[in-house]
């Protein structure tokens, strides 16, 4: 019964934001060529980022995760 009152209480208000979202979606849909390219290319520094960043992560956690497992442990030899 509770769901059945907010879909009445907010039902309009969430049909009228899908449809704004959805107006302002086909807004967006005819890019400059220009725009396009320079995002295609933020998307690829970014990637390329990524990709030097990942093995630092991977490694500090596993630094992290040794010096737990020393801790908890390195008492008990």
């Amino acid at each position: 019964m509770k769901l059945r009152n907010l879909g009445k209480k907010y039902g309009s208000k969430v049909a009228v934001a899908s449809s704004l979202v959805f107006a302002s979606m086909s807004s967006f849909a005819a890019l400059p060529a220009v725009i396009a390219t320079s995002l295609t290319e933020i998307q690829t520094d970014g990637l390329a980022m990524a990709d030097l960043i990942w093995p630092v992560v991977a490694a500090l956690f596993g630094a992290a995760l040794l010096f737990k497992l020393f801790k908890r442990f390195g008492n008990k030899i």
